[in-house]
């Protein structure tokens, strides 16, 4: 063997690409109403199996059993590593320690759809309660999907975890639901993300979570989401926002904030609540106290009157105030209440103005999803273009509107691709029936633009094939469109587009470039 391969350093570093799968380059997923992820192109590389590495030499077994044993998918892994309940001993757990200074992530998956379920599914948690021990000492991720691992899982914090996710949780008409008062006084000094998503939990076990949550004193980012009918105490996000490095939070539903909130979050970087009204906005926009606030997303739940323009008018003009100074802003304001277009005088409703977001000459994302009229034509998106040079994703969904009333052509492209060189995600309600003259000569054809992926929703399309050409020529590095109009007219213009791209693919390798 040569003696290069002898520096553990650099023979960890071999190991690593030669066992690592290439993954496609991620690109950004329209909804799943108009396209099925499933259906993406993904190319797969076949990666050199780490067990037959650790089996060709002693040099490389330490190195590759540590690739082998990086991260667990569920327990019956452990339950592989444990002799039968009627031949253990005191030497029972030597297999599995020997094995587990290496795990570095954790996935507790739910048992109940695993073969362990078929036998016995809390077994190997009953004889890891008798044992007393704490598992995987070097766990640096934990994923939790299963309430009776979730009641254990002080067994599975490690002094050195930084990663808590609990996700899709539900309650089982066929299983009581362990007790979770264990984790109450849970204590992870160490951890910096912390994150509950799509789980089902009552309102005693919300008071135990709650009370777990406010011993991660170090914690950056902390994502709650959670359902209406049992929400997140103020309480809790009041101790949240008294932590100093506390940089990013989010909540789906919480408990509404009183009158008047103490000033907190000194280190807030980015911020999304769901709001019952707009007045709940201001007051947490204003009670918090950091100056490197750069993302607001705010889903406001209690709509006002569609006649009435003035709070979200008034919500833009803040945020604006809010995010002048920020090095690169985010701004998702949408409304979850009854549109305007159920209403009998949505004609006549009052426009918001979008001038007041012109002054963020940061701005970086914008998502903008109201039930008052938007009126944006080909003029106000070109003044967007020229506003917001590092402009990345645009999404603006006007849901009283409908296609007949677009006022953007698809000449009202052109300055997006001349000017926001950094475009990957635009969403846009266009007229695309209006063809536009000497196309052919306008300066930004075959611009390298990174526009990826373009949604025009219920936009109406009368000529595929020439849509289809004009905006592979406009955003050569195009790979998906989609939209739900005109008889699957946007289902053929995605699907040609996915040739065009071929062809360009082809072509840049042609010429080496």
């Amino acid at each position: 063997m040569h003696k290069c391969l002898l520096v553990p350093e650099l023979l960890r570093t071999i190991l690593a690409h030669a066992t690592a799968v290439e993954k496609p380059t991620p690109e950004p997923l329209p909804p799943p109403t108009t396209y099925w992820p499933a259906n993406l192109p993904r190319r797969e590389t076949k990666a050199a199996n780490p067990v037959a590495i650790a089996l060709t030499c002693r040099t490389f077994l330490e190195p590759a059993l540590d690739i082998i044993w990086h991260g667990i998918p569920c327990v019956d892994v452990l339950e592989a590593c444990l002799p039968p309940p009627a031949a253990q001993d005191s030497s029972s757990w030597e297999r599995l320690h020997y094995y587990a200074d290496r795990v570095r992530e954790f996935g507790l998956v739910n048992i109940k759809y695993t073969y362990l379920a078929q036998r016995n599914n809390s077994s190997i948690l009953n004889r890891l309660v008798e044992s007393k021990i704490q598992l995987f000492p070097n766990l640096i991720t934990l994923c939790v999907q299963d309430k009776q691992i979730l009641s254990v899982l002080d067994f599975f914090v490690a002094g050195k975890l930084k990663t808590i996710r609990l996700s899709s949780i539900y309650e089982y008409l066929d299983r009581q639901s362990p007790p979770l008062a264990r984790i109450e006084t849970l204590n992870c000094p160490s951890l910096r993300f912390f994150s509950i998503s799509s789980c089902n939990f009552s309102p005693d076990e919300i008071v135990s979570l709650s009370k777990m949550i406010r011993h991660f004193t170090g914690v950056l980012h902390v994502h709650l989401d959670g359902r209406k009918e049992f929400p997140w105490s103020s309480d809790l996000i009041a101790h949240l926002s008294t932590l100093p490095s506390l940089q990013s939070i989010s909540v789906a539903h919480a408990t509404p904030d009183p009158s008047t909130l103490r000033a907190g979050f000194p280190a807030l970087q980015s911020f999304s609540f769901v709001f019952p009204d707009t007045g709940t906005f201001f007051r947490r926009l204003a009670s918090i106290e950091s100056t490197e606030l750069s993302k607001i997303s705010a889903h406001i739940h209690g709509v006002a009157p569609s006649e009435d323009r003035a709070p979200i008018q008034l919500a833009l003009l803040k945020i604006r105030d809010r995010l002048q100074a920020a090095p690169a802003a985010e701004v998702d304001l949408q409304e979850n209440g009854i549109g305007i277009h159920s209403q009998p005088n949505a004609l006549e409703t009052p426009i918001i103005s979008l001038e007041p977001l012109l002054d963020l000459h940061n701005l970086t994302s914008l998502t903008l999803r109201l039930h008052r009229l938007m009126e944006v034509d080909d003029a106000l998106l070109q003044t967007m273009a020229l506003a917001w040079p590092r402009l990345r994703k645009l999404s603006l969904s006007n849901c009283c509107a409908g296609p007949n009333d677009a006022k953007i052509t698809l000449t009202g492209l052109l300055p997006l691709a001349l000017h926001c060189r950094e475009l990957e995600h635009c969403s846009l309600i266009i007229d695309a029936d209006t063809i536009p003259e000497n196309y052919l000569e306008q300066p930004a054809r075959r611009c390298r633009n990174p526009v990826r992926y373009l949604d025009f929703g219920g936009s109406r399309v009368k000529n595929p094939y020439f849509v289809a050409a004009y905006l592979s020529d406009l955003f050569p590095q195009l790979k998906i469109v989609s939209g739900y109009h005109d008889n699957g007219g946007w289902r053929l213009v995605g699907q040609l587009i996915k040739m065009f791209c071929a062809v360009r693919r082809q072509e840049r390798i042609d010429v080496g470039n």
